[in-house]
């Protein structure tokens, strides 16, 4: 883990030194502080399989954004044929 002093010691991060260096590569990385709902998190990670805060909060937020590609890609080819009975 990764610590910063000041008058206080901080924790920067919950990724392991492995998952640091993995993460450390992507370019838009960017530290951010947020009052988030503990209940939620918690949620996210036990339905994500997430080991870290973190990576429920990235898992959930590629979630929201795979769902506008989805619903995006549905707009554009809504009403471009119909729907064939198969039963």
């Amino acid at each position: 883990m990764f610590w910063i002093g000041c008058q206080h010691t901080y924790r920067l991060n919950e990724y392991t030194d492995e998952d640091h260096a993995v993460n450390a590569n992507r370019k838009n990385l960017k530290r951010k502080n947020y009052y988030l709902d503990e209940n939620k998190i918690h949620r996210a990670k036990v339905i994500l399989g997430a080991r870290t805060e973190t990576e429920a909060i990235e898992g959930a937020l590629d979630l929201v954004v795979f769902r506008r590609e989805i619903l995006e890609s549905l707009e554009k080819v809504a009403g471009k044929g119909g729907v064939e009975k198969v039963f």
